[in-house]
């Protein structure tokens, strides 16, 4: 079940999620990197927060996302390892995905830690295509379009991996 972030029963499991699954790989970049209680929740207060939980139970996903110059942007994503592979993710980025399209944004962008393989095909599979890296920070920023009807790719997009 997908519903909205309930801040005073789910930030808890969203900054533990975080911490175990996001924060490793932007520690590959910055060492020093943490994740403050306190930093989180501004950040979850910044976008839109779903998350994925059965009845009566703590999430088990997360997706944060919001609408900066008419774009789309994924700031984070999550599932729980027991979860991986059951559709939750896909379903927390198609409800991200609709959202942008009902606020009229032509694309939707993520930013994936390159050391992130597993997310990156994640992306890949759902029509997202490398646009862009970001040295600073040693992230690849990935992009699709979302406008209405037949998807025609714009760029020069590419697979994560040479094939």
């Amino acid at each position: 079940m997908l519903r909205k972030r309930i801040a005073a029963s789910d930030d808890e499991t969203i900054i533990r999620l975080s911490r175990e699954l996001l924060l490793p790989f932007a520690r590959a970049t910055n060492p020093s990197i943490t994740v403050d209680r306190l930093e989180m929740k501004k950040r979850l207060g910044r976008g839109v927060t779903w998350v994925s939980a059965s009845h009566g139970r703590p999430p088990d996903g997360f997706i944060v996302f919001l609408v900066r110059d008419g774009r789309l942007w994924i700031d984070l994503l999550a599932v729980s390892p027991g979860r991986q592979g059951s559709g939750r993710g896909s379903a927390l980025l198609a409800k991200a995905e609709e959202h942008g399209r009902k606020k009229g944004c032509r694309e939707v962008r993520v930013f994936v830690d390159e050391s992130n393989t597993r997310a990156e095909w994640f992306y890949y599979r759902k029509g997202y295509r490398r646009v862009s890296y970001v040295q600073g920070v040693k992230c690849h920023i990935l992009a699709k379009p979302l406008s209405q009807g037949k998807q025609a790719w714009f760029g020069g997009g590419h697979p994560p991996f040479p094939a």
